[in-house]
């Protein structure tokens, strides 16, 4: 929060939106509360599409 000048309420809050109250897929069985976009990761994964089709 002092490093970057974000809130933490707002980091929070972008968690609890990201992760549907920690009910989310990725909250639940990738204990990740906000969708990271890693590209060069060679760990375990979770796959999740969220673009919007058209």
């Amino acid at each position: 929060m002092a490093d970057y000048g974000i809130p933490a309420s707002i980091t929070l809050a972008q968690g609890i939106l990201e992760s549907g109250d920690g009910n989310s897929r990725l909250a639940k069985q990738g204990n990740n509360h906000f969708g990271i976009k890693c590209h060069t990761w060679t760990g375990k994964t979770i796959h999740e599409d969220d673009d919007k089709k058209e």
